[in-house]
């Protein structure tokens, strides 16, 4: 008989160890409380059955109340987290209290007669066993018990319904609670002198190690971390919310041996600069107040470091900083980032290449016209750098507020403006006289005809933004500020800015050249006709830069001469 008792105080005891051993520190809080509470317990019944005095037996069996008045309410608490169950704190701290003094009234029986109204200590094969007439307490004691069932037989029956439960463990759970409570009742009744409640108290630490064991698959983060722990992958080093070293894993050490010289629960060594920029990862993590991953090169190694918060339920109680070796990857970014860099220039030239293809074919076309037009040689190269000069005048001040994308797609755009002349008859753009009003109707058209083609060419090849100032140079350049020009009759500021300054560069140029009708105007002429005709023909607002540009633009055209 007492070695039953004897056995079923180590097995406890030895599972325990086996609990410690195996989890350790990730054990989970109530399965420590647990398997501690049944190794105490069962010590309790091996006392109680070799105790030789009344007074030392009923100290041993009021420590075996531990069962009902605290085992019961930690299976309960464990039972309703593995059920995702919020119990309210008012009922766990009620039946804490009643189990307290439940359990003060039990361990202090032999003083009183609240548990025992009377007991005696006889010997059942040498075995001591208490015989007992139960006092009013011992009522409430079997009620709590009652009320134990209850609940988790609820937590139970609600539990079966939730399938994020593993299935395996929530049998295993069912099958251990109702062969503990099936002890529980039987006591000592199969065998006088033996009590049962012990040994199914020790096999149920075996369904918790195995519980324990399937908790650890389903436990993602925690395996994961694990697995890359183990194999060197990552490293963790904790720090609490006044920026204080708590401490770090093997891999962190590998990677930043400087972690061997700092104290724990002080700040970083300010001498370090590995330290220095743990502190400054942290200060930007806080400023921002999220997640933050940086990158650290270590010789020929490329750590990632992600710092973020580590918490206490909502409660923010530190940071931890992550460490993985980043280097493949970095070096993969690189090498991807160094083939995009290669092929965007490989584009770029190519792009390069099809636009001076393209530039060349439009002013080929623009030469093609001006040698078919024997009034006009040269004159797309002259109005472009007149075009230009204006540019330069307009961009020093900039009051138009106007783009250097602006102007570029301007100079660009110039050589075009009258590229709808190779829509024209021969007959009307080489007569050497004056035009018939039908005639000049037709010529007129070159400007409508110019925008429909420059558009048809660069629509497809060109951004949009340059194609829209290049159709407007090309339509809007025979505009005038007073709204008689054509081929729209468009007034002020209605006419495009880019098209109000080609018009006066165009114009200039046909005042200072030779024609078949006129002779070649004087610089100073051309520039007063110029000038009176701000406002009527050409936007006033434009008077200063073509006064400021003037120099230059009879340099040029005296160095062209």
């Amino acid at each position: 008989m007492i070695a039953f008792y004897y056995f079923t105080t180590i097995l406890p005891i030895a599972l325990s160890g086996i609990f410690i051993w195996k989890y350790g520190k990730k054990a989970s809080l109530y399965f420590s409380i647990i398997f501690l509470l049944i190794s105490i317990i069962n010590v309790g019944y091996f006392a109680q059955a070799l105790s030789n005095s009344l007074e030392s037996a009923l100290f041993a069996n009021g420590i075996a109340y531990l069962d009902g008045c605290y085992l019961e309410f930690f299976y309960l608490l464990y039972l309703a987290s593995f059920c995702k169950v919020e119990l309210n704190r008012y009922i766990k701290a009620l039946l804490f209290s009643i189990s307290t003094v439940i359990f003060a009234i039990s361990i202090t029986a032999s003083k009183h007669h609240l548990l025992y109204r009377s007991v005696t200590l006889t010997k059942i094969h040498g075995v001591s066993v208490l015989e007992k007439e139960y006092g009013p307490f011992h009522t409430v004691y079997y009620a709590l018990i009652g009320v134990y069932l209850i609940l988790n037989l609820g937590l139970l029956i609600y539990g079966s319904r939730k399938k994020e439960i593993s299935r395996k463990n929530f049998r295993l759970l069912v099958v251990m609670y109702f062969l503990t409570f099936f002890s529980f009742l039987i006591g000592k009744k199969l065998i006088p002198g033996l009590d049962f409640l012990p040994l199914t108290q020790a096999l149920s630490l075996i369904f918790f190690l195995i519980i324990a064991n399937h908790l650890s698959y389903y436990n993602l983060n925690d395996m994961v971390v694990n697995t890359l722990e183990n194999e060197g992958l990552i490293g963790i080093v904790l720090f609490d919310e006044k920026k204080n070293y708590l401490g770090c894993n093997k891999t962190a050490l590998t990677c930043f041996p400087e972690l061997k010289e700092q104290y724990v629960d002080y700040p970083l060594n300010p001498n370090s600069n590995v330290c220095t920029q743990m502190n400054d990862w942290m200060n930007q993590t806080e400023k921002k107040q999220g997640n933050e991953s940086f990158i650290w090169e270590k010789g020929d190694i490329t750590y990632k470091i992600t710092v973020g918060y580590m918490y206490q339920k909502r409660r923010t109680i530190g940071y931890q900083l992550r460490i993985e070796d980043d280097t493949r990857e970095q070096a993969y970014v690189k090498l991807l980032n160094d083939y995009n860099t290669n092929l965007q220039k490989e584009v770029a030239a190519k792009t390069e290449h099809i636009q001076n293809i393209l530039n060349r074919f439009v002013i080929g076309m623009a030469e093609m016209v001006q040698n078919r037009d024997n009034n006009t040689g040269g004159h797309i190269m002259r109005t472009s750098r007149v075009v230009e000069l204006l540019a330069d005048e307009i961009l020093k001040d900039n009051k138009l507020n106007l783009s250097d994308e602006f102007f570029e797609a301007l100079i660009k755009a110039a050589p075009m403006h009258d590229l709808g002349k190779i829509a024209v008859d021969d007959a009307i753009l080489r007569k050497p006289g004056k035009f018939t009003d039908e005639e000049y109707a037709i010529m007129k058209s070159h400007s409508e005809k110019g925008a429909q083609i420059v558009h048809s060419l660069l629509a497809d090849v060109e951004n949009p933004y340059f194609v829209n100032i290049a159709v407007n140079v090309a339509h809007y350049h025979h505009e005038r500020y007073d709204g008689t020009g054509y081929p729209v009759g468009l007034s002020g500021e209605e006419i495009p800015i880019e098209a109000r300054i080609m018009a006066v560069a165009d114009v200039y140029d046909a005042l200072v050249s030779k024609r078949c009708y006129k002779e070649a105007f004087s610089f100073e002429k051309a520039s007063q006709i110029i000038q009176e005709g701000m406002g009527t023909q050409f936007d006033p607002i434009l008077n200063s830069y073509f006064c400021s540009a003037r120099e230059k633009i009879e340099a040029y055209y005296s160095s062209n001469a």
